[in-house]
């Protein structure tokens, strides 16, 4: 479904926040925790209402938290170790992304988590079937191109969420 735009469409909202900043693991709260506040949720009550949303309609929710292999559960605030032990917000879609480490087995057992997902990246023939299905001919070859003179951007294009 990602390839198709579909992914995310039983989600009003989607937050994607990266562990490695200290601002997001250090977060005492939702509002610091999806930094409201710096995408443009200025006022104390457009925040306010954003959260209670959150509350109200957890399932209609998804909050990314990338990179835990960049920090760890143990550097992570309380509130953020709550939210993903799912102890806070119930019924609220979480996804961890991580490299292998050890907080991911740590994670793997917590019994509220649903599933446990490897991306082991795309074989080059499906990154070529991917672009060509995207793109017209003539950006697919372009794409394609670029992608088989450049180390960084293949691998990049082999990693799927990265894409």
């Amino acid at each position: 479904h990602w390839a198709q735009g579909k992914l995310w469409q039983q989600f009003d909202l989607v937050f994607a926040r990266a562990l490695r900043y200290g601002n997001v693991r250090k977060a005492k709260g939702l509002s610091d925790l999806l930094g409201l506040v710096g995408l443009g949720v200025e006022s104390e009550t457009r925040c306010m209402a954003i959260c209670d949303y959150i509350r109200k309609y957890p399932e209609r929710v998804c909050i990314v938290l990338d990179g835990l292999d960049e920090s760890s559960l143990d550097r992570c605030s309380e509130f953020v170790q709550r939210i993903i032990r799912g102890d806070t917000v119930h019924g609220i879609w979480l996804l961890v992304t991580s490299r292998p480490c050890a907080d991911v087995f740590r994670l793997a057992t917590m019994k509220h988590f649903q599933r446990r997902i490897e991306l082991i990246g795309f074989r080059p023939q499906d990154v070529t079937r991917y672009v060509r299905n995207v793109l017209s001919k003539e950006e697919a070859s372009a794409l394609l191109d670029k992608i088989r003179n450049d180390d960084n951007l293949a691998s990049i294009m082999a990693t799927p969420f990265m894409a």
